[in-house]
């Protein structure tokens, strides 16, 4: 029998390597994370490289991922709080990367409120920053058919010195780029902005409008991610249908194919895996099998493992796919608010924040964020970037199932090999 599905995609998607704008006026400490160079290699060479990408992925703890998705869906549904009835996209592997560098310099009842939040508790810092540096390694080499450039930069007022040994862990965990700039020149914000671009291919060119004059730090990270169906969509089978909206319907082009596909099928939810290149990273789909259980009711009951057990359920089907083309921009978004409703309440309160790691009398002030995806007939092309602002205290054949996407959905990108989450996104309406 025919199962007509309206997707949730849950996306989690994984970038690597290093762009570094040229910068006349900064003194700017490069990090040795560049793109790995596929073209020049051998097919042996690749093969090797594979073999080492997966073998760095295994070395991730598998908790420190968990714990992490669990704090990814805990902030996808204060999102869905704030936004309500409305479509979200959101890089969870963006975020977690930029607070995790944050966490780096925390002490005290702010530390001790950021791993409660984060599920940290029960990992050390150097355990933390470990896994972080095995997870960025792995993601640069994973794919030669999926581009994964992940960037992290750490800019410092020209008059404020952060301490040696946080530095130290912001280059060697994180392989980020060290830039101090004169935040009270108006150029300065450019070259954020422009480092950003860079990085994001440019599909984010602007994150930061100006530096107010107590700023001192900006802790930033992208994600860029290019990935190449496995089995693409062919251009000349794409339609117009309806998508039946949250709010409104609309006239949508639909990319549709009949493949063995990973589908999953129960009382609760149907989904689809669409992969790219070899397999390693995908894109899944997911949708309420029960027309009366709303979108958002799934969400605010998936935690990491309902989702993985969900993840376990997939089964190889022949399944005819439909799918929409669409593009989507979130943000930019201040999520500063949603991380305190989590518990993350002292590093953003000035006379509490407790950042002497990273130097005395500071607090994280705001957490920006923008993510945009494309997709279509040969695959998904998607970029993040968050930014945290620290400042001085002042003072039938075989059955065929049939997964039609014409409804609001949630997507992920994820990572195979350590289930990472790296997009996450709601489609309310297109």
């Amino acid at each position: 029998m025919k199962k007509f599905l309206c997707i949730i995609l849950l996306l989690s998607l994984i970038l690597s390597g290093c762009n570094n704008p040229s910068n006349s006026e900064n003194n700017s400490t490069s990090s040795n994370n560049t793109k790995t160079n596929f073209e020049s290699m051998s097919a042996k060479e690749k093969e090797q490289l594979y073999e080492n990408s997966d073998s760095l992925a295994s070395n991730v703890s598998t908790d420190f991922v968990n714990n992490m998705n669990d704090f990814s869906l805990d902030l996808f549904r204060e999102l869905q709080k704030e936004d309500t009835d409305k479509t979200i996209f959101i890089s969870p592997f963006s975020i977690s990367t930029a607070l995790t560098m944050l966490y780096n310099g925390a002490d005290n009842n702010t530390k001790d409120e950021m791993a409660k939040a984060m599920y940290l508790e029960d990992l050390s810092l150097e355990d933390i920053n470990e896994y972080s540096k095995s997870l960025l390694e792995s993601l640069m080499k994973a794919d030669e058919q999926v581009t994964l450039n992940i960037n992290n930069s750490t800019w410092i007022h020209q008059n404020f010195e952060p301490k040696g040994q946080y530095i130290d862990n912001m280059q060697d965990y994180f392989f980020s780029e060290v830039i101090t700039k004169d935040f009270a020149n108006p150029n300065t914000v450019d070259d954020i902005n422009n480092w950003i671009e860079q990085s994001t291919e440019g599909l984010i060119d602007k994150l930061i409008d100006e530096i107010d004059d107590d700023v001192i730090m900006y802790l930033i990270n992208t994600i860029y991610f290019n990935g190449d169906w496995t089995y693409a969509f062919e251009e000349h089978g794409t339609f117009d249908d309806n998508f039946y909206g949250l709010n409104t319907t609309s006239v949508v082009p639909y990319m549709i194919q009949t493949n063995d596909f990973n589908y999953l099928s129960n009382d609760a939810i149907e989904g689809i895996e669409l992969p790219y290149g070899r397999e390693r990273i995908s894109f899944y789909a997911f949708l309420p099998t029960d027309d009366t259980t709303s979108l958002d009711e799934l969400i605010e009951n998936l935690n990491n493992t309902t989702l993985n057990n969900y993840f376990d359920e997939f089964n190889k089907e022949s399944v005819y796919v439909k799918i929409p083309k669409f593009e989507l921009e979130y943000g930019i978004k201040e999520l500063q608010d949603s991380l305190q409703s989590l518990g993350m309440v002292d590093v953003f309160t000035e006379g509490k924040a407790d950042l002497s790691g990273i130097g005395d009398n500071i607090y994280a002030s705001r957490v920006l964020h923008k993510a945009v995806i494309q997709l279509d007939e040969t695959g998904t092309e998607a970029a993040a970037a968050t930014a945290v602002e620290i400042r001085l205290e002042s003072a039938e054949v075989e059955p065929i199932e049939e997964f039609c996407a014409d409804r609001p959905f949630l997507f992920i990108i994820r990572d195979n090999i350590t289930n990472s989450i790296l997009f996450m996104g709601k489609v309310t309406d297109l």
